[in-house]
């Protein structure tokens, strides 16, 4: 760069911390070198964009995507509020307590460390979305997905999922390991001995997690590191719904193809936030 007097090098996100390590401070010719980046598609569509774009103030361009079958689109992204409030794109959702009839409220507190409100869940209630198997949230699911959680585990079962006897979600299993499900011809073909990894119950520890399935395989990641991959391919089998008016997808536990809609397999301990995208988060994606 210095032979050539060239004082601009353009790259994809994939690489950003790499070049904002090297290049962030370095010059040519006494001017400072200008970075160009593309590719940020996560950030399309947030209404925060402004506030996430500001770390990168660095950068003399950077390119955002736009949403396409590639693109990874957010559909499904459930925050909290005071008051044991959430919601889900901006609109309030449901509750649903363990037991038929109890109002058992879920309580939420702020959580200083991400800025955000957290929803602490003690086994007797989860937050509830209903889907079919042709909207946004039913089409992601039988397609090419991602599923992002933020949690502390203190205990339970399921933080975010919609499985039963079929479907896709976290689970903690007996072992204290963090599983992915995922159930494809008749079979669950996930978490085999290989898509899991292990967690921490119990200590405030908190867990970033990331799954992405591409149709032939799937990764996790925890703390924005990939810590397991493998390939997995076939039709996707969706949870029974024999009873229950609606499937329903679950924020703190499972529910039950019952009636009346009933919960399983609660989760406990802190969530500060679960997502589900249309689409594969790329690697900067996660890390970013």
């Amino acid at each position: 760069m210095q032979e050539n007097n060239v004082d601009g090098i353009s790259f994809d996100s994939d690489v950003y911390q790499a070049m904002k390590t090297n290049f962030e401070n370095a010059q040519v010719n006494n001017r400072p070198v200008r970075q160009y980046s593309w590719n940020y598609r996560i950030y399309y569509n947030e209404p925060d964009i402004y506030e996430k774009i500001k770390k990168y103030s660095h950068l003399t361009v950077l390119i955002i995507g736009f949403p396409n079958e590639e693109i990874p689109k957010l559909i499904m992204d459930v925050q909290f509020a005071d008051k044991g409030i959430a919601t889900n794109m901006n609109e309030e959702i449901s509750s649903l307590p363990i037991v038929e009839g109890t109002t058992n409220a879920i309580e939420t507190r702020w959580n200083s460390s991400y800025e955000k409100y957290e929803a602490v869940f003690d086994g007797s209630n989860f937050f509830y979305i209903p889907y079919s198997k042709e909207d946004a949230i039913g089409k992601a699911m039988k397609g090419m997905f991602s599923m992002e959680i933020l949690f502390s585990p203190d205990g339970g079962v399921n933080p975010f999922s919609s499985m039963e006897s079929g479907g896709l979600g976290y689970e903690i299993t007996s072992g204290n390991q963090l599983a992915f499900y995922y159930r494809a011809n008749n079979k669950w073909v996930l978490p085999n001995n290989n898509f899991q990894t292990p967690i921490q119950l119990g200590k405030d520890i908190y867990y970033h997690a990331v799954v992405t399935y591409d149709k032939t395989t799937f990764r996790m990641y925890i703390n924005g590191t990939k810590v397991k991959e493998v390939k997995v391919s076939g039709t996707f089998n969706f949870p029974k719904k024999d009873q229950a008016p609606d499937y329903l997808l679950g924020i703190g536990g499972d529910y039950r193809d019952t009636a009346t809609p009933s919960i399983q397999n609660p989760f406990i301990g802190k969530i500060v936030y679960a997502k589900l995208y249309k689409g594969v988060l790329s690697n900067s994606d996660i890390t970013n």
